[in-house]
């Protein structure tokens, strides 16, 4: 019996030893925390005006933002880095719904990196009458150096439509890099 216990402490020991190693490693080659990203939300919802049909346009309102760590929230989104100076990857994800004042008319959605467009990320959902509501959702991994943007933007087929985003949140969590 008293072998057994004196292993296990042996085992536990070496355990905080090899975990002690650990941070000190991580803490020498600076990891950024894996905490770094945002979740933000649509709070106050305005209508945007597609003034030409097909063009892009930033999607109005309040939004209210929580920010993990390593990002700048004043629209757009721009990513800080983490004092590594490395790119990294990070999942956007963003689920919307919108209505149009006008009828007949294909609502389009993306994220823009640095002012282009990002194809992956464009979803799109016809909107048959007036003030029908629609929902679409949209998943990208996109990769961010320090300074890189992010933003919503939302397009019309029809010239003049106002489009309000009724319901609007957007995760961007650190991807596996």
């Amino acid at each position: 019996m008293g072998f057994r216990k004196i292993r296990r402490v042996q085992v536990q020991k070496n355990n905080f030893q090899i975990q002690q190693a650990l941070d000190r490693m991580r803490a020498e080659i600076n990891i950024p925390p894996v905490e770094d990203g945002v979740y933000a939300y649509i709070s106050s919802p305005l209508p945007t005006t597609c003034v030409v049909a097909g063009d892009w346009y930033f999607v109005e309102g309040t939004f209210t933002n929580e920010v993990l760590e390593c990002w700048q929230v004043v629209p757009p989104l721009t990513y800080l880095g983490c004092g590594d100076g490395l790119p990294h990857k990070f999942k956007v994800h963003v689920c919307a719904s919108f209505a149009s004042d006008t009828g007949l008319n294909l609502v389009k959605m993306a994220l823009f990196k640095n002012g282009v467009l990002q194809t992956n990320s464009i979803m799109s959902e016809h909107i048959q009458t007036t003030a029908q509501e629609r929902a679409m959702a949209t998943v990208d991994v996109l990769e961010f150096e320090a300074g890189d943007t992010v933003e919503i933007r939302a397009s019309s087929s029809q010239a003049g439509a106002e489009i309000t985003a009724v319901n609007l949140t957007t995760c961007l969590s650190r991807f596996f890099d």
